[in-house]
């Protein structure tokens, strides 16, 4: 079949089951990520309706072993062919396949434990997470997603990028990162981090936008639930050397349209870098124990607050971590499990120091008869120098 001119005895793949089974075909469910229903003249000039389905498989979601394939991760190391089999088909059926892409993200699912309150001792160690506490990170977009409920809309204020080319002028795909936290169990936070290369000491200001769902019947839409928390870190690890800003939620209705209601202002984040700046410094002054976390009282209320824990440089952040929490209550009735969407957007910095700076050389030379000769150079360049090529964030960031 791969024509290597070999007789292959190992079954060595992974296998990957999708029911279609017409009540198997729910939103939501089945790896079902979206769906469109679409007008359509059929050859024989005939109307109807016809029903695509986005499936999004995680790679990681490869049947057990007892149902099929080997259940073996190394397997994924090395690909070299992908089948497709279809069974069970008690009737003629017709498939259309709209696309078969492999898709990734720079975002990766953080699998261990991580603090939902209190001092954040036990981070990073093995988290104990039920068969039922399902956690989805992909993302979403304008294209595939407009036609939701809600529906994907550009967030306010922000327009799509045009490409200008041979072919004329194209807009580009607009897209977030999207996550899904099924039985997300009180005292419990699921987040997803990645690894980047970040000088943020000469901006200003942090911005992105949050829209968020619960799923679960009965949820109060009108006010912000003080129980479920988003929250972004930079540090220099996921765990143990952070800055992280943490807000508490306002749920979109699923009937929702405009972009305000889709992605509302009590969501976005609109952050001072410099209050992390005074965390630390508080911090420091307060407490002797750099392994804990500290909540910084002075800024904000209880909907949103700072964390510092270790020892974080704004100067090196090499880890930028986004997530989602259910805090525990000190009323029981509101300790309930939860079913969060998240989309994310927009992550930027702003606001950067674009203050000129200054440099110079000097050099001197003099020679004291035939007994010795002195050569002195010194050169200075002040915070913000560079050359006319290079850009306020390339300029020197130190004396």
């Amino acid at each position: 079949v791969n024509r290597d001119y070999n007789l292959d005895q190992n079954e060595d793949y992974n296998q990957y089951t999708i029911d279609l089974a017409k009540d198997k075909l729910v939103l939501g469910k089945n790896f079902i990520v979206d769906e469109k229903e679409v007008n359509v003249r059929f050859q024989n000039g005939q109307t109807g309706k016809n029903k695509w389905y986005l499936f999004r498989i995680p790679v990681a979601a490869y049947d057990l072993e007892n149902d099929g394939g080997k259940a073996d991760p190394s397997i994924l190391n090395n690909v070299r062919f992908a089948r497709l089999l279809l069974t069970g088909f008690e009737e003629t059926s017709t498939l259309r396949f709209g696309t078969f892409d492999l898709v990734r993200s720079d975002w990766r699912a953080f699998t261990n434990k991580i603090a939902a309150d209190g001092n954040g001792s036990d981070e990073g160690s093995a988290a104990n997470f039920g068969s039922d506490e399902t956690f989805f990170v992909g993302s979403i977009n304008l294209e595939e997603n407009a036609l939701n409920q809600p529906p994907y809309v550009l967030p306010p204020g922000i327009d799509r990028q045009i490409l200008s080319g041979n072919s004329g002028a194209q807009r580009q795909n607009e897209s977030s990162l999207y996550m899904k936290a099924d039985n997300l169990q009180p005292d419990k936070a699921r987040g997803v981090f990645k690894n980047t290369t970040l000088d943020m000491r000469r901006y200003k200001n942090l911005k992105l936008f949050v829209h968020a769902e619960n799923t679960k019947s009965g949820v109060d839409l009108t006010k912000v639930d003080k129980q479920a928390k988003f929250f972004i870190r930079f540090g220099n690890d996921a765990t143990d050397n952070y800055y992280e800003y943490e807000s508490s939620l306002k749920y979109t209705d699923k009937n929702a349209r405009s972009p305000l209601e889709i992605w509302p202002f009590e969501n976005n984040v609109d952050l001072d870098i410099q209050n992390f700046v005074d965390a630390k410094l508080k911090r420091d002054q307060d407490e002797d124990d750099m392994n804990t976390r500290f909540k910084y009282l002075e800024y904000g209320d209880e909907d949103k607050r700072i964390y510092i824990k270790g020892r974080p440089s704004l100067g090196n952040v090499t880890t930028v971590m986004i997530g989602v929490r259910n805090v525990k209550s000190s009323n029981p009735s509101e300790n309930t499990t939860k079913d969060l969407i998240l989309w994310v957007n927009e992550i930027r910095l702003s606001g950067i120091e674009n203050d000129a700076g200054y440099a110079g050389n000097a050099s001197l030379n003099f020679n004291l008869g035939d007994f010795a000769t002195v050569n002195a150079n010194a050169s200075y360049s002040s915070v913000g120098f560079g050359t006319i090529t290079q850009r306020p964030s390339e300029r020197a960031q130190s004396a």
